[in-house]
């Protein structure tokens, strides 16, 4: 999350200030003593423009990814919705 936040040009106070935390949360994120809360994931993958796998596999995906990925979650929305 620390390249991500630095692209941006971003401090961890100021990361803190947009995600209503502490910027000891950030630190410790970055660090990886501790995981954000799940209910701030949408919030940071907005942030930074990426999507949650992104977030949550630790680097960007590339565009075969991203289709696979897409074409998953079409078909996890199809099956919920024939049941």
């Amino acid at each position: 999350m620390k390249s991500l936040r630095e692209e941006k040009n971003l401090t961890q106070e100021q990361l803190a200030e947009k995600l209503n935390v502490s910027n000891k949360s950030v630190s410790r994120w970055e660090n990886g003593k501790t995981m954000p809360d799940l209910s701030l994931l949408v919030m940071i993958c907005e942030e930074f423009d990426i999507t949650i796998s992104e977030l949550l596999n630790g680097r960007r995906m590339n565009i075969d990814e991203l289709k696979q990925l897409k074409d998953t979650v079409e078909r996890l929305i199809n099956y919920s919705m024939e049941e």
